[in-house]
């Protein structure tokens, strides 16, 4: 099991990923965030209001895959980013769309160097 932890100060957002089976990552999905159910799918994101306990970041978006393969994990970045936008009050669309690709590329760079150190 793979975590990475990405926090988004400017957005008040975190992006917690988790990479591994289902009973792998039981128990360490954060706080509240619970829409996980039985396994039958590759990849999910889940979004839940509610401040971190320790850096206050209001927004947290959980990403739990079961495949390590980087278009999975961009697939639910894209997901997560419009989570956080719509969070912030934003509406994606093509005149605001960097922020998304910019929000997508941060979450699989960090995302693919931290599988790096575990192949």
């Amino acid at each position: 099991m793979v975590k990475v932890d990405i926090k988004l100060p400017l957005m008040k957002a975190r992006c917690v990923i988790l990479v591994g089976s289902y009973d792998d990552i039981q128990g360490r999905i954060p706080f509240g965030v619970d829409c996980f159910g039985p396994e039958g799918y590759l990849a999910r994101t889940a979004y839940k209001y509610r401040a971190h306990p320790k850096d206050g970041l209001p927004f947290t978006v959980v990403i739990h895959s079961r495949s390590a393969a980087i278009s999975v994990i961009a697939h639910e970045a894209v997901h997560a980013a419009s989570y956080i936008q719509d969070a912030m009050g934003m509406i994606a669309d093509f005149d605001n769309d960097e922020l998304t690709a910019y929000t997508v590329q941060h979450i699989c760079e960090l995302c693919e160097k931290k599988l790096r150190t575990y192949e």
